[in-house]
């Protein structure tokens, strides 16, 4: 666990480290160009040309891990670049011919996903879109390039390749943009990437990798791969279709709610893709591993032991959200017309979303799970289950608690899928001693219970004392946090020693 301590330490770091300079970016965005039109016609063509990518690219990054490490068990070094260029050569194939269709059905594409753009905006649009489809092509060799580290165990150079991606952008803000605009910060993004690529690609020549021009489509590993990506892709849709159902049941309700929603859950997801993501990609190459040289001792052990970590920053992060919900949204948001109603709207959202932190972290890290021990169908089925129970319950609770039964079916019904996806994975691998876990949960809870009380008593103590401040709401956050962060851990560390 001690390396796997590292790989978490350094990919939390640079995440850490790459989210302040894209607040910053965004900062500078809003001072530099604005928020008018213009920008209305770059945020359409710019999350239009993101949505193709995220899709193909995670997903690529996914399968490959898995796939290159068994390339190399059975060629070697060989057998793995052949797999890696194999893979880079072909979607960069693929990439052209997305490309070249995106330019054609630009018009289609930009109406259907803004329709209220028209006019002028509207071409800027299509404009837009056309300069921003290249990303396309450099975002699949990225995600290839970190398949192909993390299948190594080597997660630096993709955390520290994210620094380079709003650092590009912050040089264009400030010396650049008042002559190219809007199209030069869509070219910026394109640069972006290709330095994301050049800090990658470095990596993996420290590790052997030699670039070659080599494409065989009927290749066993290739379509071996593109077997694996296709399940992996179609999780990711259902996920997307799950916040598409969020927003448009909040948009049948009181005038913001979609926003206020937007606003808690990007902090939620600001949270989970730092500490979460960061264990559970670390994680990931040795589970695969673990299955693959048919270890299965040494798997079960270390589900266990994953499933208790997560647990542990799940739980610890609910409560922070939970008690310190009104500090942590001032920080984020309140300042110009986000004012203090604002605020106490979006707290309350985060409060239920921060329920279901738990069932999301666990979700992460069982897909991942059950994506190393081959079984692709199950993530599918936790996703269309969630999906299922996220449309009734948020049906439901909207009627009883309004706008805020979003919040909550969608904590509840992760929470209902992770536990479900437990039971599953403890059926195919009886991992589980049941008793064991139950005690430890509750000891786990109560070791919350404690936190929460800690935190809340600082909090009261000390909110009118460092004022309404970014600097003010920053240090009561980390002074109320702080002890309760220790007595929780002190805890548990007790209970570990039992």
């Amino acid at each position: 666990m001690n390396k796997i301590k590292k790989s978490v330490l350094s990919i939390v770091s640079y995440g850490i480290i790459a989210r302040v300079l894209t607040f910053f970016k965004g900062i500078l965005l809003a001072y530099y160009i604005g928020s008018n039109y213009e920008m209305d016609s770059y945020l359409v063509a710019f999350s239009l040309t993101m949505l193709l990518t995220k899709i193909i690219s995670e997903g690529l990054t996914i399968s490959l891990v898995p796939k290159l490490q068994e390339s190399h068990r059975k060629e070697g070094l060989d057998g793995r670049n052949r797999l890696a260029n194999n893979m880079i050569n072909s979607f960069s194939l693929l990439s052209l011919t997305l490309i070249l269709i995106g330019f054609i059905i630009a018009p289609l594409a930009i109406k259907a996903h803004g329709p209220g753009l028209v006019g002028e905006e509207f071409l800027r649009g299509v404009k837009l879109f056309r300069i921003g489809i290249f990303i396309v092509t450099f975002e699949f060799i990225r995600a290839i390039l970190l398949g192909y580290l993390q299948s190594l165990h080597r997660f630096k150079a993709g955390p520290k390749s994210g620094v380079a991606n709003p650092l590009i952008y912050i040089i264009y803000l400030v010396a650049l943009s008042k002559y190219f605009g809007l199209e030069g910060l869509m070219i910026a993004g394109i640069i972006a990437i290709i330095a994301q690529i050049y800090i990658v690609y470095k990596a993996c020549l420290k590790d052997g990798y030699k670039y070659k021009f080599y494409i065989a489509l009927r290749d066993k590993q290739f379509t071996g791969t593109l077997t694996f990506l296709l399940p992996v892709m179609i999780n990711i849709v259902i996920n997307e279709i799950i916040l598409t159902v969020n927003k448009t049941m909040g948009s049948v309700l009181e005038k913001g709610t979609i926003a206020q929603l937007n606003y808690a859950n990007d902090i939620i997801t600001l949270i989970v893709g730092i500490f979460i993501a960061a264990f559970v990609i670390a994680i990931y190459p040795i589970l695969a591993e673990n299955y693959d040289d048919n270890e299965y001792k040494n798997l079960k052990q270390t589900i266990n032991d994953s499933l208790k970590i997560i647990a542990l920053i799940a739980i610890s992060v609910a409560i922070i959200l939970i008690t310190l919900s009104v500090p942590i949204v001032r920080l984020f948001y309140e300042r110009g017309d986000f004012g203090y109603d604002a605020t106490i709207i979006t707290a309350g959202f985060l409060r239920y979303y921060a329920i279901g932190i738990i069932g999301t972290s666990m979700i992460l890290l069982l897909i991942r799970i059950f994506y190393a021990i081959r079984d692709l169908k199950s993530p599918i089925i936790f996703g269309i289950m969630s999906l299922v129970m996220n449309v009734i319950l948020n049906y439901l609770l909207i009627k009883i608690i309004g706008a805020k039964g979003i919040a909550l079916g969608t904590s509840l019904s992760v929470i209902i899928t992770a536990i479900y996806g437990i039971c599953s994975l403890n059926f195919k691998l009886k991992f589980i001693l049941w008793k064991d876990m139950f005690m430890k949960l509750c000891k786990y809870i109560l070791a919350g219970i404690i936190m929460a009380l800690i935190i809340t008593i600082i909090y009261t103590l000390l909110s009118g004392v460092f004022g309404n401040t970014l600097i003010g709401n920053l240090v009561l956050i980390l002074i109320s946090a702080l002890p309760g962060i220790a007595i929780f851990g002190r805890i548990i560390w007790r209970i570990e020693r039992q």
